[in-house]
């Protein structure tokens, strides 16, 4: 957090970020006169001054805060995409990995594993689709697929399937 600065502080915070000012010294009466350009300003940590804060000060200290709170966001949102293309990336090479078949035959794609569930579509001989999940007890067999390019995806068994190549 920046607190209250001294004239010669706020002058030095000043030549981080870029400002030209005239500063008189109070302890020796030296007048300092200097223009300084950073591409990238450099925060310095500020110690408590016992004067008070100018206007000139107070103008320096928002000028940080918002610069810093800009280049905050800027961060944030450059790591949130760069998470979520990560994600968007790990999903892709996993779908990649899943097992590829195609139908044998017309079948129909159901709710759930099971001729008793309500069919969702029919899916035409020679269909390629993706085995989400194999047939297991709990399911009777049935594999869970997703037909690659739609959002459909349901159960069929697997008598109807045959490994792609």
């Amino acid at each position: 957090m920046i607190h209250r600065l001294s004239l010669l502080t706020a002058f030095s915070l000043l030549c981080t970020v870029g400002f030209s000012q005239t500063t008189r010294n109070t302890n020796n009466g030296v007048i300092i006169n200097s223009t300084v350009v950073v591409s990238d300003p450099v925060y310095v940590p500020v110690a408590p001054s016992s004067t008070g804060t100018s206007a000139f000060e107070r103008k320096v200290i928002r000028k940080m805060e918002d610069e810093q709170r800009a280049r905050d966001i800027e961060y944030r949102r450059t790591f949130e995409t760069i998470e979520k293309e990560a994600e968007e990336k790990r999903r892709e090479d996993a779908y990649r990995l899943l097992p590829t078949y195609y139908t044998t035959q017309v079948v129909n794609m159901r709710t759930d594993g099971g001729t008793e569930y309500p069919i969702m579509r029919q899916l035409p001989k020679g269909t390629v689709v993706k085995v989400v999940e194999g047939g297991g007890f709990l399911n009777g067999g049935w594999w869970l697929i997703h037909v690659p390019g739609t959002e459909a995806a349901g159960y069929v068994h697997p008598k109807f399937l045959k490994p792609r190549l």
